[in-house]
């Protein structure tokens, strides 16, 4: 499999409709709590008139007899036993079992009409180059104090770019399977390919995410040990150790690293309140909601809390004891849970982490042999540093559907 980049003069319903698909995982304009029920996004009118027209083209009956749907019915049902048990509300795992069902139906109605997945591969790797390249000038224009993004300071006078994306990491978390996809063909680049990675790689930087570079770091570390490694061997060993030395002279990363390890000194309680206003909010929201976690394993190791529950449970165990202790931010990321495995493990506890292994294992023994390691890169950046389900969470979606079908 290779994206070629084509673009045809009149493209087809499908076609546009698959466009959108996948610009909507770049571009993730919402209206919050949208009538005091959820976060609509732009994109929600779209996914509708993929579920119309597949139904319309494919039929009810085969949309209905799929085997992903017995999947998510088992977490489903599974997280009903878990909030029953707690309780906590029916109400986020309501929401999240549409959003499930209608993200997935969509993403699986563009794939039946598309039917060959390197069409919407290509239309992906397209809008990563375009909006890694749009961080250039936006950057420039940042340096030049126009600001058409939000002000956010980086390293040595730049700052953090968000080109069409809503925030850095999200961007990050789209450009980096392009590059590892790019950087595992190596020296079969074409010219072309060579200035596409050139630029995916300028995005990456100027994004300034951590857990997108700490992917790319961890892809490094395995070309660099796998026993197929060809001569770019010792090139990719000189990149990860400039990576390295960056990291280690970055004061940022310095700081995450110190007060990140500093606060989990507390574990499993909350720490005093100025440790709490004196630690960098990423650090702080990562330790509290592992601490949430961690409170939700301790009710129910083998079911979590229940699907949807671990905003609730935040209220409970953060939220309330934080009460008049003037915390600057008790609630950051408490919906998400900062992460994809916190939030994973918070409300399906090992039931979900042995689900969480198959699917890994699908990627890796399922999905086309080009695309394992850039899959894989994208999943390990989510549970790293990204746990919301739909937000971006498409991508699951788009990379678990790119498997081998001839």
């Amino acid at each position: 499999m290779n994206p070629t980049f084509t673009i045809k003069k009149f493209p087809n319903v499908v076609e546009i409709l698959s466009f959108l698909m996948v610009l909507s995982l770049f571009v993730t304009i919402k209206i919050p709590n949208f009538q005091n029920l959820f976060d609509f996004y732009w994109y929600y009118p779209l996914y509708g008139i993929v579920v119309v027209y597949g139904i319309f083209k494919i039929g009810l009956k085969t949309l209905i007899m799929q085997p992903w749907l017995a999947f998510v019915g088992l977490i489903a049902g599974v997280s009903l036993i878990s909030l029953w048990i707690h309780p906590y509300s029916y109400i986020q795992w309501l929401k999240l079992v549409i959003g499930w069902l209608f993200l997935g139906y969509s993403w699986l109605i563009i794939f039946r009409l598309q039917k060959q997945p390197n069409n919407i591969l290509n239309t992906y790797f397209s809008i990563a180059i375009v909006a890694a390249f749009l961080t250039i000038p936006e950057q420039i224009l940042h340096v030049l104090d126009i600001h058409i993004t939000p002000k956010k300071g980086a390293w040595l006078g730049m700052y953090r770019c968000f080109s069409i994306a809503n925030e850095p990491f999200p961007l990050a978390m789209l450009l980096m399977p392009c590059i590892i996809y790019y950087l595992e063909k190596g020296k079969n680049l074409f010219f072309k390919e060579k200035v596409f990675l050139f630029l995916l790689i300028c995005g990456l930087f100027f994004t300034f995410s951590g857990g997108g570079w700490a992917v790319i770091g961890i892809y490094f570390i395995y070309s660099v040990l796998k026993k197929s490694a060809n001569y770019n061997r010792l090139i990719r060993l000189g990149f990860l150790i400039l990576l390295l030395l960056v990291s280690f002279f970055y004061k940022g990363t310095q700081l995450r690293i110190s007060e990140t390890t500093s606060i989990f000194g507390y574990f499993p309680e909350i720490p005093p309140t100025e440790i709490l206003n004196n630690t960098n909010t990423s650090s702080r929201a990562i330790y509290l909601n592992t601490l949430v976690a961690w409170k939700q394993f301790l009710q129910n190791p083998i079911l979590g809390g229940g699907l949807g529950s671990h905003g609730e449970a935040y209220e409970q165990y953060v939220t309330k004891p934080l009460e008049n202790k003037n915390i600057l931010i008790a609630h950051f990321n408490q919906a998400d849970g900062a992460s994809g495995a916190v939030r994973w493990f918070s409300e399906m506890g090992l039931f979900g982490v042995f689900l969480l292994g198959l699917l890994l294992r699908k990627i890796l023994f399922e999905n086309i042999q080009e695309l394992k390691l850039p899959m894989l890169g994208f999943w390990f950046a989510f549970l790293i540093h990204a746990g919301n389900y739909f937000h971006n969470g498409s991508m699951m979606w788009l990379l678990n559907a790119l498997k081998k079908k001839d």
